[in-house]
């Protein structure tokens, strides 16, 4: 069994040497594309696509790690992980005896961040996102989209039309594209309408990509790189545009709670099996408070109704 065979088989399935089906590990896994990326664009050319899988050095993998964790630490955190999964599912499948990755340790520290853009910030980013020839007008969309409703890059870059309501001014994401695994109702303000009536509907999805697919949250982190010189500003990130909204639901006064039910952030406490209600209302009043306070930001209207918390 060479790697290539065992990497393709754990993408796509097939038959085993001895004529039995194999189903693939990466169609069932929500990001599944992600695991397939970094074992076809890292993991096989640094091993060799015929070397043997049982046979690819515990060293080579090191060697691997900690090349990449020099420039992407937290990327070599992940790959690792496409590995070690790779491994794994091929003994559960039998197609190998060994893994080369037991005891392995994650190479790069994974820190929190706290990248919060300022008002003068998205006053810019706004703004230089209308002149920017390098960024496709669906990104453009789907950032401002973040910014607007907090929600997470890969949820905003997955939109379907069938999950929005635009009468009742709402967007109803299944459980199944929800991180925690439950559905979410997110209020839909004037700004994250007046975006998505303007997307035309061609397909499934609000941000189509040219392979029949949407979006990738890839594309979004590209194009702000690529932006970088444009909009000259420090370095932001698609997820730092989520957290930069929750900052600002606190400065305009709305309760850390009701920020953690806008954000989706899963409620660990035992109380919390029991609490199904949805704050439906006072996700919409927090988000409309944002609304009217990103709209004075951006200078399209005033905010003397807002009420920022010293």
């Amino acid at each position: 069994m060479t790697i290539k065979r065992l990497v393709d088989l754990f993408a796509r399935g097939g038959l085993k040497d001895d004529g039995k089906k194999v189903a693939g590990y990466v169609p069932s896994k929500k990001r599944g594309w992600e695991l397939e990326l970094y074992l076809r664009r890292d993991f096989l050319p640094f091993v060799g696509l015929n070397t043997i899988a049982e046979d690819v050095p515990r060293s080579d993998i090191i060697a691997l790690l900690d090349e990449k964790a020099i420039k992407a630490p937290i990327a070599a955190n992940r790959l690792l992980e496409a590995v070690r999964r790779l491994y794994t599912w091929g003994i559960e499948k039998e197609l190998i005896e060994i893994t080369p990755c037991v005891g392995l340790k994650r190479p790069g520290e994974k820190k929190d961040r706290d990248r919060v853009l300022s008002e003068d910030e998205i006053d810019t980013f706004w703004h230089q996102l209308n002149s920017t020839t390098r960024m496709s007008k669906d990104v453009r969309v789907a950032l401002r989209l973040i910014l607007i409703t907090a929600a997470r890059p890969g949820e905003v870059c997955g939109m379907e039309w069938t999950e929005l309501d635009l009468k009742r001014k709402w967007w109803e994401i299944p459980r199944e594209r929800m991180k925690a695994d439950r559905v979410q109702r997110v209020p839909l303000t004037g700004l994250a309408l007046e975006h998505i009536e303007k997307q035309p509907r061609e397909g499934r999805w609000v941000f189509p990509s040219v392979r029949e697919q949407p979006l990738r949250v890839l594309a979004l982190s590209h194009a702000l790189r690529h932006n970088r010189e444009h909009f000259g500003l420090p370095r932001f990130t698609p997820h730092d545009l989520r957290r930069t909204c929750a900052s600002h639901l606190a400065g305009v006064g709305v309760d850390r709670f009701i920020i953690s039910r806008v954000l989706s952030h899963a409620d660990r406490q035992v109380t919390s099996i029991y609490d199904r209600y949805g704050y439906d209302k006072q996700k919409r009043r927090a988000l409309e408070r944002w609304d009217r306070k990103l709209r004075a930001i951006i200078g399209k209207v005033a905010s003397a109704d807002v009420v920022e918390i010293a």
